[in-house]
């Protein structure tokens, strides 16, 4: 006889989760912020089981025209993609320009679009972290330094 849970479990669908949110990320950066963001959201969606997807785009332009142009950069994925993106987060670095305060009031206009930005010298410090890290795993002394 066989038993109503192996029934169950031969009949289950696999692969059939719906995505639940779909994420556009738009930051300044041509490579390093890219392959950063590409980084974060694989991770991301492994941790969801594919319940959550994102998508990276670059726009390597002030932080005011990139909050300009997100909408626009939205629509195109969506239509490339045949998908509906949820939240557009429109990444950049706060030290490079001016406009700041000026790009998060338009970022902040639209309901689904969230402002990122890095502090200044943020790049060192993923550095001074991957350098305490990987001392850690080699033993290295950190006094030393």
């Amino acid at each position: 006889m066989v038993a109503a849970k192996d029934i169950w479990f031969r009949n289950r669908r696999i692969g059939t989760r719906p995505i639940r949110g779909c994420d556009l990320i738009i930051c300044g950066g041509a490579q390093t912020e890219v392959n950063y963001f590409i980084s974060v959201a694989k991770w991301l969606e492994g941790e969801s089981n594919g319940a959550a997807k994102f998508f990276v785009e670059c726009n390597a332009d002030s932080p005011l025209n990139m909050a300009r142009n997100a909408q626009s950069i939205k629509t195109q994925v969506e239509t490339r993609e045949s998908v509906k993106i949820d939240n557009v987060w429109v990444a950049f670095d706060k030290d490079e320009f001016g406009e700041f305060d000026n790009a998060i009031m338009q970022i902040d206009s639209n309901e689904d679009h969230k402002a990122l930005w890095s502090n200044q010298c943020f790049e060192l410090w993923f550095l001074f972290t991957l350098i305490i890290w990987m001392r850690h795993l080699t033993g290295v002394n950190t006094q030393k330094s």
